[in-house]
């Protein structure tokens, strides 16, 4: 199990966590609220809160989430999507030649 390495609370009730290698997740705090009866993280103050290190994140009396437990629930963060990357792959296909004007280059 990688490390919890950041911990980011966001306006939509949720925690993106950043593990080791750079692996984001998104953590839906209502899964906290209703699986551990904390229903203070309704509350976007009391959520953003806490502390953690490389195994837990913490709010105060006493509300520890195990980073394990997180990861597994947590959903995977899609940070580029299919729009960024077909951008990124287009913008490969582009190259500038001696003037500099945009030609496109023939595979």
């Amino acid at each position: 199990m990688p490390a919890l390495t950041n911990v980011i609370p966001n306006e939509t009730w949720q925690l993106a966590l950043e593990f080791e290698g750079q692996e984001i997740r998104l953590f839906d705090a209502s899964i906290a609220r209703a699986e551990k009866n904390w229903p203070e993280l309704a509350y976007p103050h009391k959520l953003k809160n806490l502390t953690f290190d490389a195994r837990q994140v913490c709010w105060p009396g006493d509300r520890v989430l195990d980073a394990e437990r997180a990861h597994h629930l947590a959903e995977r963060a899609d940070l580029g999507g299919e729009h960024e990357q077909a951008e990124q792959e287009e913008a490969r296909d582009w190259s500038h030649d001696e003037v500099g004007t945009e030609t496109r280059l023939r595979a």
